[in-house]
């Protein structure tokens, strides 16, 4: 079980103004190769269905809707949700019709239709408690067609242990034309016995025309899962296609049996 739907309230109106935005294009464009090279060429562009798991506020999924997709964003957040719905409004009435919008948890959610490529990036699946994620993976089986594909993400051991690991960090964001000042005090946990990281943000907002700030949080907790072992929860399900290690994160390419 993924966090309370209800989670992420203060979160969400500033994730992505404190996100590095500029490795998206190139997720896209990943994306697009990986589905060229590995969907198989009896599949029109027209007809791919793209599912987001754990979609956030929605900035991945509004750009794949952009190219030849039916996307489905689905989130267990209404206040990241909130912000998705708001990004349609940048979309062409073409481009919003391809995109589909879902609450739900990605754990034991079933589409309607089979989807050719199921994602989860930037730590969607570390959100996931290690007991759930054998479900996950039964639940993304049935979810995608033979031969389609399941992108996704885990974040190395080392960088949850040192970036998220009993680490503070402070920022601030000036007013906006639609967002007020802000600030924002990040306080990390990492618990070596359970391999999780906890993350208690506070967030003191000021009022417009005013010397008052207002306080909310949010809590975040991130599970480890072992990079050397998790592949035998998919392998009577998936064939592993590609496997990538970078400095924060292992990706992986699976294809449906």
């Amino acid at each position: 079980m993924l966090e309370d739907r209800q989670s992420y309230k203060a979160l969400a109106r500033y994730y992505d103004a404190f996100q590095e935005t500029s490795d998206l294009k190139q997720t896209v464009d990943w994306i697009l190769r990986t589905c060229d090279n590995h969907l198989g060429v009896d599949q029109s562009s027209e007809m791919r269905r793209l599912a987001d798991l754990g979609c956030g506020t929605g900035s991945l999924a509004v750009l794949l809707a952009t190219h030849a997709f039916q996307i489905c964003a689905i989130d267990q957040s209404s206040a990241m949700l909130d912000e998705l719905v708001a990004k349609c409004e940048l979309l062409s009435e073409k481009e919003r019709a391809r995109l589909q919008i879902m609450q739900g948890d990605i754990v034991n959610y079933r589409f309607a239709d089979k989807q050719d490529v199921l994602i989860a990036l930037t730590d969607s699946l570390n959100h996931v408690p290690a007991e759930a994620m054998h479900e996950l993976f039964l639940t993304a089986a049935f979810n995608l067609r033979n031969g389609g594909l399941f992108l996704f993400d885990l974040l190395q051991e080392s960088f949850l242990a040192s970036e998220r690991g009993n680490q503070t960090f402070f920022a601030e964001l000036p007013d906006g034309d639609e967002l007020p000042a802000v600030s924002l005090i990040w306080e990390n946990r990492w618990q070596p016995e359970t391999k999780t990281a906890v993350s208690d943000l506070t967030f003191f907002e000021r009022r417009k025309d005013s010397d008052v700030y207002l306080r909310s949080t949010d809590r975040i907790v991130e599970y480890y899962h072992d990079l050397n072992t998790i592949q035998y929860l998919w392998h009577d399900q998936f064939e592993t296609i590609d496997v990538r290690d970078e400095e924060d994160r292992r990706i992986f390419v699976l294809r449906r049996l």
